[in-house]
């Protein structure tokens, strides 16, 4: 079955990406470049359907959200190839991981989150912005460490752009040390001091930030998520030890932050301060664009890649304190892209991940925190988006967002699952 589905695929790529006129595109070069990669990524799914099949109804919402959106060809070099990439090497990794390799990969994670804090502790040492301390350019291009151009609250990025990537990738390496403590690696512990830096650094410019602030100004406090992803992951620590208390931390927990909710109201836009504009930029996105667009929409959402088209105009009519290219919250953006039905398919297969890493001996329990973290990360930031621009009307020059940093480490954690089973 697998090799005729498999045929059957090429003998559409042959025909359609030779052939095909008008189409997704009313420029048949650019159609024919479109069948030929969606024909590509219609083969990974059938390949990694006996891999994993929960990912493989991933990657097919992906692709048949192509058919979905007309002018594919605008996002085939920054997202269609890059994912068809993945898949690929998916593919081809899947059968050659094993156990032996989480602990390597784990001090890898550990390796940047040290880096990232000796970089920290020189940005601190030197207060001067911008300062660049690099070595002279080779074959390799320029390394060193820098600090371009932030002042208060951003101060300290380490390279990653902004506070929010730098706090996402360093909770993905602390929760490596801590997995690495699991694993019976109990000297890993010496590196968490340095992991913990880049997170302690922003909280503490945060704090000196608000204390300039009058008290009545809207941005006063904004908590970041680095103090949540801990939270979530010291959740996973009661999990895989002792599961009743960890139930009910969850039921706590998520009592509390309902109740917060509904007592500071956020999507009213009064209170961005809690979330930078997140909730209310979620609650017009949902309630004036994707749930009044009928019942098939609400099933199979948008189509692949979306969701900025879909939301800009909403968030410029109602004047939002951002504007989101990528909506901050995985989970969001897969239901408003691919509706009901692509959002069950993200939760079972984040379920299924978890679950059967959490049961999955020392090494199994290490990733299940790191996966844990990556979905922490994924509601408030956007880690399986890739790097991508926005040039508003209104600027010269255009915005660059995302962190490649981040993308690599949530597919290596993706890869990491499939070596337990």
């Amino acid at each position: 079955m697998i090799d005729l589905a498999l045929l059957g695929l090429l003998l559409v790529m042959v025909l359609m990406g030779s052939l095909a006129s008008v189409g997704w595109d009313t420029y048949e070069m650019r159609n024919r470049e479109n069948w030929w990669w969606a024909c590509v990524l219609g083969m990974e799914c059938v390949l990694m359907y006996a891999q994993n099949p929960y990912l493989a109804a991933m990657l097919a919402f992906f692709t048949v959200g192509l058919w979905q959106i007309g002018r594919s060809w605008y996002i085939l070099r920054g997202i269609t190839i890059p994912t068809a990439a993945m898949g690929g090497v998916y593919i081809l990794m899947v059968p050659h991981m094993g156990r032996w390799m989480v602990s390597p990969i784990l001090w890898s994670f550990v390796a940047v989150g040290v880096g990232l804090g000796i970089w920290g502790i020189m940005g601190y040492l030197n207060k001067q912005r911008p300062y660049n301390l690099v070595v002279p350019p080779s074959w390799f291009g320029m390394w060193g460490i820098y600090e371009h151009g932030y002042e208060r609250p951003h101060r300290h990025l380490c390279g990653q752009g902004n506070t929010l990537h730098l706090s996402s990738v360093s909770s993905l390496t602390v929760a490596a040390a801590v997995g690495l403590i699991i694993m019976g690696q109990w000297w890993a512990a010496f590196c968490l001091p340095f992991c913990l830096l880049p997170l302690a650094l922003i909280y503490s410019q945060q704090v000196r930030h608000n204390n300039t602030l009058r008290i009545n100004e809207p941005d006063r406090f904004n908590p970041g998520q680095g103090g949540m992803n801990l939270g979530v992951l010291a959740v996973g620590l009661q999990w895989i030890y002792f599961p009743v208390i960890a139930v009910c931390s969850v039921i706590l927990i998520v009592g509390g932050i309902v109740a917060a909710l509904a007592i500071a109201k956020p999507w009213t836009k009064k209170h961005k301060w809690m979330d930078s504009g997140r909730l209310a930029y979620w609650v017009d996105a949902l309630g004036l664009i994707w749930w009044p667009a009928g019942w098939q929409k609400r099933l199979f959402g948008f189509g692949t890649a979306t969701w900025f088209l879909s939301t800009v105009r909403m968030a410029e009519q109602r004047k939002h304190v951002n504007v989101y290219t990528a909506a901050h919250n995985e989970f969001i953006q897969q239901l408003l892209e691919h509706g009901i039905i692509g959002f069950l398919a993200l939760a079972v297969y984040v379920g299924e991940a978890l679950w059967r890493t959490s049961h999955g001996g020392p090494e199994g329990a290490a990733v299940f925190l790191l996966g844990l973290t990556v979905c922490s990360i994924a509601s408030v930031n956007f880690p399986f988006t890739f790097f991508h621009e926005y040039h508003p009307s209104t600027a010269k020059e255009e915005s660059w967002y995302g962190s490649p940093t981040l993308n690599v480490l949530c597919f290596v954690v993706a890869l990491l699952v499939e070596a337990i089973h």
